[in-house]
């Protein structure tokens, strides 16, 4: 739980110097990998806030921060297990992309990693938990 507490505040940390302007060359370390602000995340259709790209050992990350933690839970709770879609009042969206997607919520974030390196996703799920959605969900 401690290390979680690290890890948000770190991922917090990094999106207050991108908002503050602060180039993406800042790095973090944070347990055993490097955690780089990379801009913005664009829309992504299937949470509700605007999210912010990190590079997590070089791998893109995107993670959308809620006002609470209710508000994460009721937007994880309506992607699909697959991660892929999102049923509100019967409308479905899917993702295009090349690899499956894996969703872990932790508080009032929510994280995304769509790639094929199981040492990240190993990583998150450590810090975060195991996937809600998508690849490696339990």
């Amino acid at each position: 739980m401690k290390a979680l507490r690290w890890v948000i505040m770190l991922l917090l940390f990094a999106l207050l110097l991108v908002a503050c302007g602060a180039t993406s060359t800042v790095r973090q370390s944070a347990a055993g990998a490097t955690i780089e602000p990379a801009g913005d995340a664009s829309a992504y259709p299937l949470v509700t806030p605007l999210g912010r790209m990190f590079r997590l050992n070089g791998e893109r990350v995107e993670v959308f921060e809620y006002s609470s933690v209710l508000e994460a839970q009721a937007d994880a709770a309506q992607i699909s297990s697959d991660g892929t879609s999102r049923d509100d009042f019967g409308l479905s969206v899917i993702t295009d992309s090349v690899s499956a997607p894996s969703w872990y919520q932790a508080g009032h974030l929510i994280v995304l990693y769509v790639g094929i390196y199981s040492m990240i996703a190993t990583w998150l799920e450590r810090q975060l938990g195991a996937p809600f959605a998508g690849q490696g969900r339990v």
